[in-house]
């Protein structure tokens, strides 16, 4: 397995998943981003900064409370700007159109367990190897009203 760094962009909300997940992406081999353990000091922007310029693949948690977060979009573009390969991770009761287009576009994992999301996600971070995930067809949304 090539040695990977993710990011992982997740909501308040879903700090104790995130961090069960965090220390499953450890034992699958695949390193975390340290936002984790931002020393006493730090700021939490500059960390979350940093970060994403040293992360090869961003998790996106994706979680209603996460669709208002504006942290989210500069995430995102900052994924995009710096061509990292961005999986979203989507709770399976969660309906692909109330996620934003730009997530929408990228193939999503559903999300189980921490660890069982974990070893899936390293097994697809594992085939793409240094390639980029390519975009899935986009889930169109219409409203008839």
């Amino acid at each position: 397995m090539t040695e990977h760094k993710v990011f992982i962009s997740y909501t308040n909300s879903d700090w104790e998943w995130a961090r069960h997940f965090a220390v499953s992406l450890g034992e699958t081999g695949l390193r975390v981003s340290p936002e984790f353990d931002n020393p006493p000091g730090g700021t939490w922007q500059d960390a979350m900064e940093e970060s994403l310029r040293d992360s090869d693949v961003i998790a996106v948690l994706v979680h209603p409370d996460i669709l208002d977060r504006p942290q989210l979009y500069f995430e995102i573009g900052a994924a995009l700007a710096l061509r990292k390969t961005i999986i979203p991770i989507v709770p399976r009761e969660l309906d692909l159109c109330e996620i934003p287009l730009l997530l929408r576009r990228k193939r999503t994992m559903t999300r189980e367990s921490p660890a069982e999301t974990a070893r899936e996600f390293a097994d697809a971070v594992d085939m793409i190897g240094d390639a980029p995930l390519e975009e899935s067809a986009t889930a169109y949304c219409y409203s008839l009203s």
